[in-house]
């Protein structure tokens, strides 16, 4: 596990890692079964937890607030609040399972990217006011997702899966709940199930 730029903000109960870089990564998992759970993470949107969008500035931040490096296998998120990234969870290797997580107040939740593994799973997650809940980019090799509860609310596109080349992708849900979402609860391209 690697920090960049971070620092306590409080003790005990109710503490954060707090961020203070724009760009990069504030952890980043990397090796064989990384994990990482039980924490909360401000991103350098907000200055401490936010509680709505008016106290959060994205402009000018690219910062991952998780970072699941290229090349990393296995790895498991658990009991995280993450907030004001420009990407809570940036999947660039093999995340096996994301459980019991609150994304807030980011550009994008969770986003599968050109190194993320084939398949995942998550459950019981919230996810709110993000631009996209959980995302999969063009050039993501996942395949399947598989979401169990929790609820992915106003955000602009609940999940989104852009195109993929050569093969399907399939998303598997239960008891996962969307409300509020401004454009659309799932928005799906070509190649998915």
């Amino acid at each position: 596990i690697t920090l960049s730029g971070v620092r306590m903000i409080g003790d005990g109960p109710g503490s954060a890692l707090k961020v203070a870089s724009a760009t990069g990564f504030g952890i980043r998992l990397d090796g064989d079964r990384p994990a990482l759970g039980r924490l909360r993470l401000i991103g350098p949107g907000s200055t401490a937890w936010p509680t709505s969008a008016g106290v959060v500035d994205l402009a000018g931040i690219s910062l991952a607030g998780v970072q699941i490096a290229p090349g990393a296998t296995s790895a498991v998120l658990f009991d995280l609040a993450i907030a004001a990234c420009h990407t809570a969870v940036a999947v660039d290797g093999d995340l096996a399972s994301i459980t019991g997580c609150e994304i807030a107040f980011s550009g994008r939740g969770v986003e599968f990217r050109s190194g993320a593994g084939r398949a995942t799973s998550g459950a019981r997650n919230r996810i709110h006011h993000c631009r996209f809940g959980v995302r999969a980019d063009g050039g993501s090799p996942t395949t399947a997702i598989s979401l169990a509860g929790g609820d992915v609310t106003a955000c602009g596109f609940g999940i989104e899966l852009a195109a993929p080349g050569g093969f399907w992708r399939s998303v598997r849900g239960s008891g996962i709940a969307f409300a509020r979402n401004l454009e659309a609860d799932l928005r799906a391209s070509a190649r998915h199930a």
